[in-house]
């Protein structure tokens, strides 16, 4: 018996030919599936690469960033950037895109300390997940007075776990949906 070695989209088409899918849904799927593709497809790139307008918003945002790195990604299909570098001495990085027509800072993040997040984030944290050794956590100031802090770590179980609290300066709430900006 001979086998034959199929590319999974091709697989996926028959099997939803197969089944009786409707067209409209196999439509949904693949698109579903390129705007997955394409949302994970970022790429480093040089500093050359990164347009003069991102550059000046990122400037005007953190005139004592030290831009290092960028990566580049099209996500819905609208260009966004990373832009990482140090300040301070701590590392920043930047997520830049386009809101409106006009490039804007969306997210800034930072590593800080555990012990340097709002009591109140960490006792969100700590109501959840008492288990949790913390390893890192991230502050993404996504602004408008919302910061949300990103713990990496590990559970009494050994694996690693990710928990996000959201803080508007008062509340803290934990995440249970992955945050899109």
């Amino acid at each position: 018996m001979r086998s034959i070695c199929l590319p999974l989209p091709a697989l996926l088409a028959i099997y939803l030919v197969a089944c009786g899918e409707p067209a409209e849904q196999q439509a949904s799927d693949e698109a579903r599936a390129a705007t997955n593709i394409e949302r994970r497809a970022k790429r480093r790139i040089d500093l050359g690469e990164v347009p003069p307008e991102v550059l000046s918003v990122a400037r005007s945002a953190r005139p004592n960033l030290s831009i290092k790195v960028a990566e580049h990604a099209v996500r819905n299909g609208r260009d966004y950037y990373d832009l990482g570098g140090t300040e301070a001495g701590a590392e920043v990085e930047l997520d830049i895109e386009q809101v409106d027509g006009q490039w804007q800072v969306v997210e800034v993040q930072r590593d800080i300390e555990p012990h340097d997040a709002p009591a109140a984030v960490s006792d969100a944290l700590r109501e959840v997940r008492p288990d949790l050794q913390v390893r890192r956590v991230i502050e993404s100031d996504e602004g408008a007075g919302l910061v949300t802090y990103i713990f990496l770590g590990a559970g009494a179980d050994g694996h690693d776990s990710k928990v996000e609290v959201s803080y508007d300066g008062r509340t803290a709430r934990v995440l249970t949906k992955k945050r899109v900006h």
